[in-house]
């Protein structure tokens, strides 16, 4: 996601590990104002949820585990950007901070997390609008945690090949250049597990979606069932408008960033603009913060109970169908 330049002539050697772009003031400045703003949006869908009960249902339970990502992600992004690393300790210790801290682990970690979350949330409304009584029979939120679980788990396993990349020499994090073919195969297994799968999975799924909303936009003639059927379909139409803009915002955040990222390790560390690489890295963490905006502005009952929480109303909000 980041990219650190490195003096490639002795191939296969050890070289230290820049930690940091040579960000300024005001890249710093805002890289900061979008982590604050990213703790505070996802916050309040916390509150949204749990002070409006009828919130509390399957169709936000990837919601609200997609605000608890990147919740955590700003968070990483906060403290990563005002806890300065000036010196490497020697040992065990120095290792950990290399592997853990200055690789920024925990903090890609969470932004691919967000990234599966966001797949998973996706085919969670597909299966729900495309094939919605099987939906209902099977699914339910002892499977949906048991997914969120293993779903994370996989991501920052795959998340975790900076801990074997570097390790401390000398007071310095060391990273061992894989040499020119490995950064390659680097490079687009990034781009493909990190990017283009995602991708490729919820632009299926949207698809698939919009078709099988359409279709269903024709209904027999009873006025009862053409009642209760016209409801469904709107909330289900508002739940599907909503994630194509949240999938839109991902596209536009991470698309100049992986591009660049791919150029970068298939060019051997080629730095093309080191401006415009800060411009793609701030884009990504745009992406944590940007989500709750886009639930008060598409998502009805979201925006009904933001009003609540806001206006400090008693009453409660309409309950989103499970199968919406």
């Amino acid at each position: 996601m980041e990219f650190q330049h490195f003096n490639t002539s002795d191939i296969g050697t050890p070289e230290p590990f820049i930690k940091d772009p040579s960000y300024d003031n005001i890249v710093r400045i805002t890289i900061l104002t979008v982590g604050f703003i990213g703790v505070l949006n996802n916050g309040l869908v916390f509150v949204v949820v749990a002070y409006v009960r009828n919130l509390r249902t399957m169709a936000n339970f990837f919601v609200v585990s997609q605000a608890a990502i990147d919740f955590f992600s700003s968070l990483c992004l906060i403290l990563q950007h005002i806890i300065p690393v000036t010196t490497i300790p020697q040992g065990t210790a120095g290792d950990v901070v290399c592997r853990l801290w200055v690789s920024r682990f925990l903090m890609y970690g969470c932004f691919n997390a967000s990234t599966f979350n966001l797949v998973t949330l996706t085919l969670d409304r597909y299966f729900a609008i495309v094939y919605p009584f099987q939906y209902v029979a099977k699914f339910n939120k002892t499977k949906a945690v048991a997914i969120l679980v293993t779903s994370n788990s996989l991501v920052f396993l795959f998340s975790s090949y900076p801990i074997v990349m570097l390790k401390a020499s000398g007071g310095y994090c060391i990273r061992i250049f894989m040499g020119s073919g490995g950064q390659k195969f680097f490079g687009v297994a990034v781009f493909i597990m990190q990017y283009l799968l995602p991708v490729s999975i919820m632009m299926f799924a949207y698809t698939h979606m919009g078709l099988s909303l359409k279709s269903k936009g024709i209904v027999p003639s009873q006025p009862s069932f053409n009642d209760n059927h016209a409801t469904l379909l709107r909330a289900r139409r508002n739940i599907y408008k909503m994630l194509c803009l949240v999938f839109s915002a991902f596209i536009l955040c991470w698309t100049p960033n992986q591009v660049y990222f791919l150029i970068y390790n298939l060019y051997d560390g080629m730095m093309l603009n080191m401006t415009f690489m800060n411009f793609t890295i701030i884009l990504v963490y745009c992406n944590c913060c940007i989500n709750p905006i886009l639930y008060a502005m598409k998502y009805k009952q979201f925006r009904g109970g933001l009003k609540q929480v806001c206006c400090c109303h008693n009453n409660i909000g309409v309950e989103i169908p499970i199968t919406a």
